[in-house]
């Protein structure tokens, strides 16, 4: 079997770093406003689902709000005023989703309006405070995201999907170009190997335990809990169908762990499927008749009827 491995480009999502050195030529406050926020794309900081927001001095988020994905937090900028001792900024929601079964997330109009007000001091409204504004009010960077999003979604938003074709079909998984290379080397032939080389051994974790690969002597987990998962609100509203993976560890117990995402699809889905997954049970797999962990793929489907 002949194995090709792509690395997808993953340009999903817009950040806007601003930096003083944008100011560099003097402006008045509300130009250095709408400069710095108007006809641009944030991610909401702390993901609220609200079209109205409204933040104290320090840009702290006052009252109750709703958590959503990272994916539908997304507001397009279409303006940015001072009102006496607030600042408003007024747009419009993004949100991210696979568009027509493509393989990357890319930006949709949601239809919903956000509305931010800010509160401040007009008298010490500069640039330093817009800087603060933006930088508390939306996620600073990808970086920053990473640490804000589930630990799933990290290898995805790190580059660290890539694609096995085999038989003409797509796999997703987590690597790196380096270690998978090495990785699929070893699985397409045995030559090489040392005498007692155990191929069906993918890893060992912190703990101690050996997660195998499905194959020859280890029998595939099965199934006996697989609730389906919930619709987002808003991949219902907007008609989302799609398949979204997961790259986990079944264990001894036949609990999931170590969720990984490798093949999002966004609008909220993906966090609605791992909900629901995380809750799965499995018979464990066996080898030799004993319970071993296993890491497997799960493809969670969503389909409107």
């Amino acid at each position: 079997m002949q194995t090709k491995l792509i690395f997808p480009r993953l340009t999903f999502f817009l950040f806007v770093v601003v930096t003083h050195n944008a100011w560099s030529s003097p402006q008045d406050p509300e130009s250095l406003l709408r400069s710095t926020f108007q006809d641009k794309v944030f991610v909401l900081r702390g993901f609220p689902s609200e079209k109205s927001l409204n933040f104290d001095a320090q840009c702290n988020l006052e009252g109750n709000h709703k958590v959503e994905s990272w994916t539908v937090s997304h507001m397009l900028v279409k303006s940015a005023r001072i009102q006496h001792d607030r600042v408003q900024l007024s747009g419009e929601r993004l949100a991210l989703g696979v568009k027509d079964r493509e393989e990357k997330l890319v930006l949709v109009k949601t239809g919903k309006k956000v509305e931010i007000n800010i509160a401040v001091d007009p008298s010490q409204f500069n640039a330093d405070t817009i800087d603060r504004l933006r930088n508390r009010v939306f996620v600073k960077d990808s970086n920053e995201l990473v640490n804000l999003v589930p630990d799933y979604w990290a290898p995805y938003l790190t580059g660290r999907i890539a694609i096995k074709i085999e038989n003409g079909k797509p796999v997703y998984f987590v690597g790196s170009p380096v270690a998978l290379a090495g990785a699929i080397a070893t699985d397409s032939s045995n030559t090489g190997a040392s005498a007692g080389t155990d191929l069906q051994l993918l890893e060992v974790l912190p703990s101690g335990e050996q997660v195998y690969k499905v194959k020859d002597l280890v029998k595939a987990p099965h199934p006996v809990y697989t609730p389906d998962p919930v619709y987002s609100k808003i991949a219902r509203e907007l008609s989302v169908q799609g398949t979204t993976i997961f790259q986990v560890v079944v264990d001894k117990n036949g609990s999931l762990t170590r969720l990984q995402l490798v093949k999002p699809i966004g609008m909220g889905l993906d966090e609605k499927a791992a909900e629901t997954i995380s809750k799965w049970r499995f018979k464990p797999a066996l080898r030799d008749g004993e319970p071993v962990s296993v890491r497997i793929r799960i493809e969670v489907n969503f389909n409107l009827y």
